[in-house]
């Protein structure tokens, strides 16, 4: 028997392999944590409640061996909301996303004793809270929204404090089984075309102790839908982005290809200092929509293919003043057109000048 203190290792051997359950396929895994993050006000909580309508009726997205929709058993939810109330905001949303309201907790706090009940911190209240979760059987899901709002005196910003908090969460995923997911906000650094990953709030421990980071963002052609894409992933490949919009107080998701990646949709730094990225750009859109309109899929292709980065093409899509349209079919692609008259910026307008 291994003594206290000491350091107890695996024999890799001696484990069996086994692959990675998920809750929802190739985008939020059981037994892990996952980070959602996003500007205010874009559909993070909605997605969140989303996610948990659909634990509690089991329409998980899992297929069975056919390709069609396989139902999964209905689970819990625990929520932890330091933004929405929970009788005028939380459950009629969830209801009209047709959810069952009798399998979702929300955590009011944590009892101290003499009738005093006070706000969850981790820093402190991390057992009871799992505890709780243990005890309520059949727990598939917490959400904790956001998590800074739930730190207690941990300094968001010290890589270190962040990072043996968040080490106490995974091993409480990995022991359970339950898919954790935590809602985190953007800092304001998208002008220096920081990378996504770097730009949750506070500490990069954030989004390093998560297993898959997910970003919500306007959609660039449509500024009624949202974008839904990978941050980063250690579990997974490549996942495709999906689109959204919020429509009668629930998510509705749209049956379109997304050709934008996380850091395009938030100006990440691909290509954007290589000298005369943004011209290049313009004319190979002068160029390319010289004959008329074409689909945005096929032209940020073929711009790739000639080196021309899909950010670059973005701005140079703006400056330009190239319309996208689509059309009224749900399989219909975005096509992309150069106005009569259209005249480029004078410069590139990401850099501010």
């Amino acid at each position: 028997m291994a003594m206290i203190g000491s350091a107890v290792v695996h024999n890799l051997a001696t484990l069996t392999p086994r692959p990675v359950s998920w809750l929802w396929p190739d985008r939020v895994a059981r037994g892990k944590v996952t980070l959602l993050a996003g500007d205010p006000g874009l559909g993070k909580s909605y997605l969140t409640l989303d996610l948990a309508a659909r634990v509690t009726t089991g329409h998980l997205g899992h297929l069975d061996e056919d390709g069609l929709p396989k139902r999964s058993s209905p689970g819990k939810v625990l929520l932890l909301s330091a933004e929405d109330d929970a009788a005028d905001t939380i459950l009629p949303r969830l209801t009209a996303m047709g959810g069952d309201p009798s399998k979702v907790c929300v955590l009011k706090g944590v009892d101290r004793g003499d009738d005093r009940l006070e706000a969850c911190r981790l820093d402190r209240d991390m057992r009871p809270v799992w505890d709780t979760v243990l005890a309520m059987s059949g727990v598939r899901l917490v959400v904790i929204d956001p998590i800074s709002a739930y730190l207690g005196e941990k300094n968001a910003n010290n890589n270190a404090e962040v990072r043996s908090l968040l080490a106490e969460l995974a091993a409480f995923a990995e022991n359970s089984g339950i898919a954790v997911v935590c809602v985190t906000h953007l800092n304001k650094d998208s002008a220096n075309q920081k990378k996504v990953v770097y730009r949750a709030i506070g500490s990069l421990a954030f989004a390093a102790a998560a297993r898959m980071a997910w970003l919500v963002a306007k959609h660039p052609d449509d500024p009624d839908k949202r974008v839904f894409s990978l941050i980063k992933s250690n579990i997974t490949g490549p996942v495709e982005p999906l689109a959204f919009r919020i429509k009668d107080n629930r998510v509705e998701w749209l049956d379109e290809r997304v050709p934008f990646q996380a850091d395009e949709l938030e100006g990440g730094p691909e290509e954007t200092d290589r000298a005369g990225a943004f011209d290049e750009a313009c004319g190979f859109l002068r160029v390319a929509l010289a004959d008329g309109p074409r689909p945005a899929a096929a032209l940020l292709a073929e711009a790739e293919g000639v080196g021309v980065s899909p950010a670059s093409v973005k701005r140079a899509r703006r400056a330009l003043g190239v319309t996208s349209n689509k059309g009224p079919g749900r399989a219909d692609p975005w096509v992309w057109a150069m106005p009569t008259g259209g005249r480029v910026a004078a410069s590139d307008p990401s850099r501010g000048a």
